[in-house]
């Protein structure tokens, strides 16, 4: 596992996304019967528009997104204390040095109840 240590929706951290599948778009891939998703090709020429033009396009975000924003250290805390664990904030996460993938989570946790 390889870890980036960015602030999410910092340069460093588009960079890190551009042109590459990510985890909260695995559906646009794959089905969760393991089949082919419809998605699929217009997914893969955004991700080759990205690795072309060297830009993403802003994604979609609603109301509930942005309150999950707003309340994720809160949460974080609360998670900490309620479990008795450290949470590590990340930019982004890649299986392995290939970096062919990655997900972005709001934060890890090792040891206890983590990797």
């Amino acid at each position: 596992m390889i870890i980036v240590n960015c602030k999410q929706n910092s340069e460093q951290w588009f960079a890190e996304k551009l042109g590459k599948p990510s985890a909260s778009n695995a559906s646009k891939i794959i089905t969760n019967d393991g089949k082919p998703s419809k998605q699929r090709t217009g997914y893969l020429y955004e991700l080759a528009s990205e690795i072309i033009t060297n830009r993403r396009e802003e994604g979609y975000q609603n109301g509930n997104m942005l309150m999950g924003q707003e309340r994720e250290e809160e949460s974080r805390v609360l998670y900490e204390m309620m479990y008795d664990v450290k949470v590590d904030k990340v930019g982004v996460v890649y299986k392995d040095e290939t970096k062919q993938f990655l997900c972005s989570p709001d934060g890890i946790v090792n040891g206890k109840y983590g990797l």
